[in-house]
């Protein structure tokens, strides 16, 4: 998932585009699920989707202002800074599973369940699959993907359940999915989920960037998020 902001100069006319990759892209994931619905039940998908590190790029070449991505420090480096939160996480589960929706999800809940979400060495995937197995159960992921939000898709299906953040269900709660039964449970991993707003360390900001920051900064706590202090926090 990744969102940024760029700004351009087409035909000496200064302003700012906005470009959401999840929301873009919805209807194409839609259509590829679909399509690979028909191929069989237990397959895995790795659509070539390189966006994450496309997003930490862009960013630190000064080609846009503003970032929205998961906080990879293994790739980052001095040309920006990182303002990291902890998201609330949440099991995205079909109704006709039979779970009350005001019910407590246990890891004894999941044993043998089909997990849909992203890709096996993902360190949310890792922390589901280690959960699961630490209460004896067996973990076993059906299809796995680039894109949380996608993964909603089979669970509208019933084809397993999916962890998300609460961004990732906001976005899908706002795109207004016709199927109406998928149910959200809190579910906490160990480490969390991570979301970090990525901002070029040596540009100058205009005040248009700084006023979506905030709005990004606002909408995150707004949805649980919880600041994680570092050494080299943007301000």
């Amino acid at each position: 998932m990744g969102v940024y902001w760029h700004r351009q100069i087409p035909n000496n006319l200064w302003h700012t585009s906005i470009n959401c990759w999840v929301r873009d892209r919805h209807r194409r994931n839609k259509r590829f699920c679909i399509g690979v619905l028909r191929i069989g039940q237990n397959i895995v998908s790795r659509p070539n989707f390189d966006c994450l590190t496309k997003i930490h790029e862009l960013i630190a070449s000064e080609q846009y202002d503003i970032g929205l991505a998961e906080p990879r420090r293994d790739i980052a480096g001095e040309s920006y800074y990182i303002e990291e939160y902890k998201l609330p996480g949440f099991l995205a589960i079909n109704k006709s599973q039979g779970f009350d929706p005001s019910a407590i999800i246990t890891p004894n809940d999941l044993d043998q369940l089909p997990f849909v979400g992203l890709y096996g060495d993902h360190y949310t995937t890792k922390q589901i699959r280690e959960i699961v197995q630490e209460q004896g159960g067996r973990f076993f992921q059906r299809i796995e993907l680039q894109t949380a939000i996608s993964s909603l898709l089979f669970v509208e299906k019933n084809l397993g359940y999916s962890f998300v953040d609460s961004l990732t269900m906001s976005s899908y709660q706002l795109m207004g999915s016709s199927q109406k039964n998928v149910v959200f449970y809190p579910f906490s991993i160990k480490h969390g989920v991570r979301i970090a707003i990525l901002i070029p360390k040596f540009k100058l900001q205009s005040i248009l960037a700084s006023s979506l920051k905030d709005v990004i900064r606002n909408a995150i706590i707004s949805m649980g998020g919880e600041a994680i202090e570092h050494e080299a926090q943007f301000t």
